[in-house]
């Protein structure tokens, strides 16, 4: 059947009538996040990931020749990621130094590790026979190796005195997984480095734009944070390196 002009007409006028009608439907969920005043709201998934490294070595020299030295040294290494993802809600106000991401300031998420510690000990005996180092008890045998920690916490909070920076830390609470190997002056498992060396607010942050965090263009912001120290004391030194991301994606509403 041939379509009479009229209809025709009827037809184009109701297909631009539909797309009208769909253009200011979604012009008004795009503003929905953002009221007159700048204000924003966004909800995001976040996802962590990351890599610490350890390495320590002593240096006790013998005092004397009835004296023992110790040149022992180890290395740890811990991969973690975050369980399952966070989600949450996040606003930001024009001018506002850091977003209010956490209602609390400080997120705890649950996370997974794999903890890897080895030791070597490297230990000379008195150069001579003496009264007093005669004997002794049989050493203790290392229970180095591998071990996976499932119920470990990590904090996340936005910076008080840096803008657009995030600081990562790993909750104390967790216990050292192992009875008898040694991890000499190292911040080490259930610890994460969060400042470089010297200390004295020398912190590792992980830089995020809150711009481009709150622009709806962005689907997925990854924010990276990597750092490294090292530290000394009275017969040891030891060296500290970490490389993490915090990846945020955004969810629609």
């Amino acid at each position: 059947m041939t379509m009479k002009r009229s209809d025709k007409i009827i037809a184009i006028a109701m297909a631009l009538g539909l797309a009208i009608a769909m253009i200011a439907a979604f012009a008004g969920r795009a503003e929905a996040t953002t009221s007159g005043n700048g204000f924003q709201v966004a909800k995001f998934k976040i996802e962590i990931e990351g890599t610490q490294t350890s390495t320590w070595h002593r240096a006790v020299e013998a005092a004397d020749e009835c004296g023992i030295s110790d040149h022992s040294f180890g290395r740890e290494k811990v991969s973690f990621h975050t369980t399952k993802p966070i989600y949450v809600d996040a606003t930001h106000m024009p001018g506002e130094f850091n977003p209010q991401m956490f209602a609390t300031g400080t997120l705890g998420i649950p996370a997974t590790a794999k903890v890897q510690r080895n030791f070597t000990p490297v230990i000379t005996g008195p150069a001579k026979t003496c009264e007093e180092n005669g004997g002794g008890a049989e050493a203790t045998k290392p229970d180095c190796g591998t071990r996976t920690v499932k119920n470990w916490g990590l904090n996340l909070d936005y910076a008080r005195d840096k803008k657009d920076a995030l600081l990562l830390s790993g909750k104390g609470s967790e216990t050292d997984p192992y009875a008898n190997c040694p991890g000499d002056g190292i911040d080490g498992f259930p610890w994460l480095l969060v400042e470089g060396s010297g200390h004295q607010g020398k912190y590792i942050y992980a830089e995020v734009s809150q711009d481009e965090l709150f622009d709806p263009k962005f689907q997925k912001w990854i924010a990276i944070g990597h750092g490294s120290a090292k530290d000394s004391g009275s017969g040891w030194w030891s060296k500290t390196e970490i490389t993490y991301s915090v990846s945020f994606t955004r969810l629609h509403k």
